[in-house]
């Protein structure tokens, strides 16, 4: 009987360990915590939910992508605002929507206005994303707002998404047609 009690403890004290660490961990916080409360910042260079938390999303290479990013305006010029309309057939939970500029493939602009259930995120380079603040969100055919940048900056901005349907099944970096920015 006594043999039995002490294995039963040293089973006991390793597992109560390791929950110990884990929870005094103070990267555990990011990993149990932060994803269902929008994306972290250092997420925005990739716009790749995290494979710790989501796991490899289900979608298939040929799955038809079920929205659509829509710009109010084919053009802009600086310090004027447009619409970024997500059309779509199915209700998502998550998002990460980014301005990307081209030629140079930087952030550019500055979302204004979040609607309810979502947020601004400042990624690690200083540039400004929306992501999603909760995980009771059902959203369907949803408008954010972005403002280009108080200068002229020559060439392109493209708006993309990373959608998250459920924990595993999400799309990346889904783009926008080009918005043209022009001079003021």
């Amino acid at each position: 009987m006594e043999f039995y009690k002490s294995i039963s403890n040293v089973k006991k004290g390793p597992i109560l360990v390791l929950w110990i660490l884990v929870l005094l961990n103070p990267w555990s916080k990011h990993l149990v915590i932060a994803y269902p409360d929008g994306a972290p910042n250092h997420v925005c260079d990739t716009m790749q939910p995290s494979l710790q938390f989501h796991g490899p999303s289900i979608v298939g290479k040929d799955q038809k992508f079920p929205y659509k990013i829509v710009a109010s305006t084919s053009k802009i010029k600086p310090k004027q605002g447009l619409a970024i309309k997500i059309n779509g057939t199915i209700a998502y939970k998550g998002i990460l929507l980014e301005a990307i500029h081209f030629p140079t493939g930087k952030k550019i602009g500055t979302f204004i206005n979040p609607r309810p259930g979502t947020a601004i995120l400042k990624c690690t380079d200083g540039s400004i994303a929306i992501t999603h603040d909760g995980t009771k969100l059902s959203l369907l055919n949803t408008q954010y707002f972005w403002r280009a940048p108080d200068i002229y900056i020559p060439g392109t901005v493209v708006f993309y998404a990373t959608i998250v349907i459920k924990k595993n099944f999400y799309y990346v970096k889904k783009p926008s047609q080009p918005i043209s920015l022009l001079p003021a």
